[in-house]
């Protein structure tokens, strides 16, 4: 379909389905895409204002600067996606999946998005500001230079996953559980952890300043040096 260089204003598209389209600098406003599938798509600068996707599907497609605002995409799965510098804001996000894709640049401001699922995804140079994720999970997750800002994640699950000088800063990680977590060069600055559960997790390099603190811990380790490790556990 001819979408490239137009805008489209309340375009019903529930349910459709798209195969191989490449679109480029349009605008899609107030339109619905409920249900609708996008497989092997290209999507370069093309903003999304007011949709509804919910339950939309992306397999293998492309996005780059592409932008979401103000859309509701509960439900919508990301199934291995290349995205770079990819934003949503002020968008609903609950229950999402994302699965095995790359978002480098990711940015999501004010979005909400309780029980929304990443898994094997690598999100270099994440950016979660304002957001609100209760049980969201990052499962097998790479976020290298994250910055996690006035967020509420409370009850959140992260496994296996790995942050590189990442930080957060006045968010809330509290009954957060953390499995398997390797974290360096992590500054947390301040964030609220109480009844946090760390288990078999790793911190390297790290700084915690953190208010509201009673986590749990087992199997914790902390690095100070990584040539000379001065390994220090406190278990439970």
């Amino acid at each position: 379909m001819p979408f490239s260089g137009i805008e489209t204003r309340g375009g019903d598209f529930s349910r459709k389905s798209f195969t191989g389209e490449t679109i480029a600098d349009a605008v899609f406003d107030s339109c619905l895409f409920p249900k609708s599938a996008f497989r092997d798509c290209e999507f370069r600068g093309v903003v999304f204002h007011a949709c509804d996707a919910r339950g939309a599907r992306f397999d293998a497609c492309r996005f780059e600067e592409t932008r979401f605002d103000e859309c509701d995409l509960s439900g919508v799965r990301f199934q291995s996606v290349h995205a770079p510098g990819t934003s949503f804001k002020e968008c609903a996000l609950h229950k999402s999946l994302w699965v095995q894709s790359q978002f480098p640049g990711l940015t999501i401001e004010s979005g909400e998005f309780d029980g929304a699922v990443f898994t094997r995804c690598q999100l270099e140079d994440l950016r979660l500001e304002q957001c609100k994720g209760s049980r969201l999970q990052m499962r097998e997750c790479a976020l290298t230079r994250a910055v996690i800002e006035g967020c509420d994640l409370g009850k959140a699950v992260l496994s296996n996953c790995a942050m590189d000088d990442s930080r957060m800063e006045n968010t809330d990680l509290r009954r957060t559980r953390f499995s398997a977590l390797t974290a360096s060069g992590v500054v947390w600055d301040p964030v609220q952890l109480d009844g946090a559960r760390f288990t078999d997790c790793v911190f390297a390099k790290s700084t915690v300043r953190a208010m509201d603190v009673n986590p749990e811990a087992r199997g914790l380790v902390f690095i100070k040096d990584a040539e000379h490790p001065d390994h220090g556990t406190n278990g439970r």
